[in-house]
């Protein structure tokens, strides 16, 4: 429904505005809408125990004159084609192998560390050093933030199972 969508778009639309870091720490499976969202973050560490997946999202339709997709470009066709025609989900070797994740740690208890380790570091930096930095970075993945938020609420479907 069309209230669904503006409250979707407002919910990425704050991840796209945001001028705090944005971690994902995952330790277990990433599913549907949540799979959906990473690349609206700004780090994502995972440990060995993590596996990606679009169960429970449905594409509604593409773009296909702008050839986007909700995946992240740089995990290629073969692996989007594995994911949203066959439903397979990926391991999280696999997830940083292509890019998606930032760093791969070996447990759960080492992720938590490291998690925790790289947000101290954050919060450390000038507040405007890393707005700007964000910024830079964004603007070459989101070329039209608003319009990719619309976008991205138009085309994904959720089943609530």
């Amino acid at each position: 429904p069309m209230a669904t969508r503006v409250v979707f778009k407002q919910f990425i639309m704050a991840f796209l505005n945001s001028n705090k870091p944005i971690i994902a720490g995952i330790n277990g499976p990433c599913c549907g809408l949540f799979f959906f969202l990473l690349p609206f973050f700004d780090l994502i560490f995972a440990s060995s125990e993590a596996c990606f997946s679009t169960t429970g999202v449905q594409i509604k339709s593409l773009d296909v004159t702008r050839l986007r997709s909700p995946l992240p470009p740089y995990l290629g066709t073969f692996l989007t084609s594995r994911m949203l025609h066959l439903g397979q989900a990926i391991s999280a070797k696999e997830a940083h192998d292509n890019f998606l994740v930032s760093r791969l740690f070996a447990s759960n208890e080492e992720l938590e560390e490291n998690v925790s380790r790289c947000m101290s570091e954050l919060v450390a930096l000038p507040a405007e050093t890393f707005r700007l930095t964000k910024k830079a970075i964004r603007h070459g993945y989101f070329k039209s933030p608003h319009a990719d938020a619309v976008e991205i609420a138009q085309m994904l479907t959720f089943s609530m199972q």
